[in-house]
């Protein structure tokens, strides 16, 4: 995604379309919306693939639509606005387009009403009713075309997949009318690009991981927010010693030295070596003469364990992380920027909540320094104003410094070292 549209959805009354970049970081107070912003990209994503919206999902539960839905000043609820934008694929020919989705409330369930998705001059328009027909609206350089179809009951609960209904009947259309060429252009890039591709569906952690234990199990292997599944996957991922358990094993113990956490990784397992025997995660720790069990050795290791393990393990090109700084110490958080900008260089997204300045200054840092594009970066301040929230996009230059907040960013931190002053 290059960009989300939000509106309706808890705090977010009004309208608001926000930058998103391979590295977005999102800061702000707590209770601002960061993580409304992160379940909603998982929902919009879902839109775009054809998968159920489901609003009850870990770790972002919106709960039930008078629970989500924004309340107006007349305490009505708001219809619920998500949407997107994606860039262009020039070897496949799409251009970039913008879809936006407008959510409403059938017997509890919060299906698609109606959808416009736009690349450059071009609009469709389609907007379900109840009488089982769909108005169909569609318009190229102000020349419009309007029809009105025989839709499914279902029509649009599946997002941008339905649409392929409308190309059907445009096209059937088109052999007495003139191919509208521009629209089933559109809507063949609709689910040509990327957002549908297998694996690419968002992967979301919850802002405290499982604890460690002594001894482990084998069992669940499925990703899961609160991380549980990491030691599991990492000890059959390491137990196969091929290159695949090789690079493993260089991406987490590099970021364990850089950040000092550990020097060494060892998964021990009892009996006979089994699948099903129990082991244990053991780790180095420089000054020390052996290895010490995970529940041994801080917390802050199994809490970063979890996103070291997802990184190596899982295809998703997105990942929705909620403070991956918890229980680290500033120098371990501040590796976390470092490591996330090389992931972001090879292709994947990351959309960060974050109360961490450590973070936020290496990133920084690692530009200025000539190891990360300034570019590939985007931090969001989230703020509350008269009632409302504000998303400000800040940018950082190719010197690493940071343009264009407004003067309540680090308001804070400034009155506050004013203080230690005496001033």
């Amino acid at each position: 995604m290059d960009s989300l549209i939000i509106q309706g959805l808890r705090c977010f009354g009004k309208r608001i379309e926000v930058p998103l970049r391979p590295l977005t970081l999102l800061v702000g107070e707590n209770s601002t919306g960061k993580s409304t912003l992160l379940g909603a990209v998982r929902l919009a994503w879902d839109l775009a693939a054809g998968g159920p919206l489901n609003f009850r999902e870990a770790p972002f539960d919106f709960g039930h639509v008078s629970d989500f839905a924004h309340e107006t000043a007349d305490g009505e609820r708001a219809e619920v606005h998500l949407g997107f934008s994606v860039p262009g694929q020039a070897r496949r020919g799409h251009g970039a387009y913008t879809v936006e989705f407008v959510l409403h409330d059938v017997d509890g369930e919060v299906v698609p009403k109606s959808v416009v998705v736009q690349r450059k001059d071009t609009v469709l328009r389609v907007t379900t009713g109840n009488d089982g027909y769909a108005d169909v609206h569609a318009e190229r350089a102000g020349v419009p075309t309007t029809a009105k179809m025989r839709m499914p009951p279902w029509f649009l609960r599946r997002g941008l997949r339905d649409l392929r209904y409308v190309a059907f009947d445009f096209g059937r259309r088109s052999r007495k009318n003139g191919p509208p060429r521009d629209i089933l252009d559109l809507l063949d890039s609709l689910w040509a690009g990327p957002l549908g591709a297998p694996g690419a569906r968002p992967y979301a952690n919850a802002p405290v991981r499982a604890r460690p234990e002594r001894v482990y199990t084998p069992g669940q292997l499925t990703a899961e927010p609160e991380g549980s599944h990491a030691p599991a996957v990492l000890a059959k991922l390491l137990s196969r010693g091929n290159g695949e358990a090789q690079r493993a094993r260089d991406l987490i113990l590099g970021y364990g030295n850089a950040s000092g956490l550990f020097s060494s990784l060892e998964v021990k397992q009892f009996g006979d070596g089994k699948s099903g025997d129990p082991f244990q995660v053991l780790f180095g720790i420089d000054g020390q003469s052996r290895a010490r069990n995970a529940i041994d050795v801080g917390y802050g290791i199994s809490q970063v364990l979890p996103l070291l393990v997802d990184l190596v393990s899982l295809e998703t090109s997105t990942f929705l992380l909620q403070q991956p700084e918890v229980h680290l110490h500033p120098r371990a958080q501040a590796e976390v920027g470092s490591l996330l900008l090389r992931e972001a260089a090879k292709g994947r997204q990351f959309i960060v909540e974050t109360h961490s300045d450590s973070i936020l200054d290496r990133v920084c840092i690692d530009i200025h320094e000539g190891r990360a594009n300034h570019k590939e970066v985007q931090i969001l301040y989230f703020e509350r104003a008269d009632g409302e929230v504000q998303v400000h996009p800040i940018d950082i230059d190719e010197a690493g410094n940071i343009t264009g907040a407004p003067p309540s960013y680090r308001s804070f931190f400034e009155h506050e070292t004013r203080r230690f002053w005496g001033a």
